[in-house]
């Protein structure tokens, strides 16, 4: 009787060589995971300052129509710094310019608020302020 032929056996890798293989890989991984999660705190913060902002503008602005005439700029300045406290920003950040004009027989008024982008790691090419400006016409008293 002759012998069976042999076959090349494949081996498979021991289950402990694999479960390294992994490892390594996930430690490659990982520092790219953590910089994406990162930028993009970075970027959905940046996102909720701005629209914050905006909303503290149009208060300032509506503010400013309903008080006609009589809202001094520090009237609209005090006003922007509590809404902007009560939202959760830093009252100090801003920047209030209250810019009046005429057209006719309408008194306009452009309320302009700006603020400074604070960035996690600035990993993010994001702009060093951002601003929000509304024109409203001025109710007369």
């Amino acid at each position: 009787m002759s012998a069976p032929a042999r076959t090349p056996s494949h081996r498979r890798a021991p289950r402990s060589s694999r479960r390294g293989g992994t490892a390594i890989e996930f430690a490659l991984i990982l520092p790219f995971l953590i910089a994406s999660m990162l930028a993009i705190f970075d970027l959905a913060t940046f996102l909720s300052e701005r629209q914050e902002v905006v909303h503290a503008s149009w208060d300032a602005a509506v503010f400013l129509a309903k008080s006609g005439d009589e809202a001094t700029d520090l009237a609209v300045e005090t006003y922007v710094k509590a809404s902007a406290s009560q939202r959760g920003l830093n009252p100090d950040d801003f920047s209030v310019a209250v810019e009046r004009t005429v057209e006719g027989e309408d008194s306009l008024a452009t309320v302009t608020l700006t603020m400074p982008v604070r960035g996690l790691l600035g990993s993010l090419p994001l702009p060093e302020s951002f601003s929000s400006s509304f024109t409203v016409t001025l109710l007369e008293g």
